[in-house]
């Protein structure tokens, strides 16, 4: 995280609230990624679902939310 935070400087991110990166990082992050890992294999049997297409659904949703959160969280004032 704290190579994170020092990379988004060095890109010219200068305000950065470190307490309000960190907590959305654990519980936007690190959480869901947690989650996935107890949980994906036993939702896949519950559901029916294919074990591999669960992990390929959740990585893209995960990017896809990731790719819209981090710009806003860096911007942050």
């Amino acid at each position: 995280m704290e190579d994170s935070i020092r990379r988004a400087k060095e890109l010219g991110f200068k305000h950065l609230d470190t307490q309000y990166l960190k907590t959305a990082y654990l519980f936007m992050g690190i959480i869901p990624v947690c989650s996935f890992i107890i949980l994906g294999d036993k939702w896949a049997k519950y559901s029916g679902y294919d074990p591999e297409n669960i992990k390929k659904m959740f990585f893209e949703i995960f990017k896809q939310v990731y790719l819209e959160m981090v710009p806003d969280l860096l911007s942050r004032k």
